[in-house]
């Protein structure tokens, strides 16, 4: 690009909050989310490659769409910092009369967080059954036992008969 007209740089932390008995809300956690630039670039088409019949202007804007495409990461250096993992995640380029010869375009770009996972190994048996592994025991029949009129009685009956015994013994 001939210029870079205008960068914004933008980096936001976003305050997790839960509501409480009272109705207030709580603050208990944050974390950064990703990164934005927005860019406002300009390429003229004036100079040596407009005589030969070149579009510096028409490619730029190409190249940038083939950027945006690709979905590759890429870096991103700017006088205020350095962004790793970004991605173009808006292009915009107006054509009218005051760029019939030139690329005025706006590219917002995102941060995009990549991460590696791994399986670790936290024993050394397997999880799934197995049936030939594991034994069967015959812990023999089983038989039903009575059980007295005293012990078959709710906890409610038993609490009920008793009141009522010492309410009757209330009146004589």
């Amino acid at each position: 690009m001939d210029a870079t007209l205008k960068v914004d740089h933008s980096r936001t932390l976003t305050v997790t909050e839960h509501a409480v008995e009272s109705g207030s809300s709580v603050a208990d956690h944050s974390y950064l989310d990703p990164a934005s630039v927005t860019l406002e670039m300009g390429m003229s088409d004036s100079g040596t490659e407009r005589r030969s019949g070149g579009n510096r202007s028409i490619n730029a804007f190409k190249a940038l769409q083939n950027l945006q495409a690709t979905r590759q990461p890429f870096t991103v250096a700017t006088r205020l910092a350095t962004y790793p993992n970004m991605l173009i995640v808006s292009l915009g380029a107006s054509d009218d009369y005051t760029t019939a010869n030139a690329l005025k375009a706006t590219v917002i770009l995102q941060e995009i967080r990549i991460v590696k996972t791994s399986t670790v190994l936290i024993s050394g048996r397997t999880t799934q059954l197995d049936a030939s592994k594991t034994s069967v025991s015959n812990s023999g029949t089983k038989q039903a036992a009575e059980i007295s009129k005293a012990t078959n009685q709710s906890v409610l009956a038993g609490i009920a008969s008793k009141a009522g015994g010492l309410l009757s013994g209330l009146a004589r």
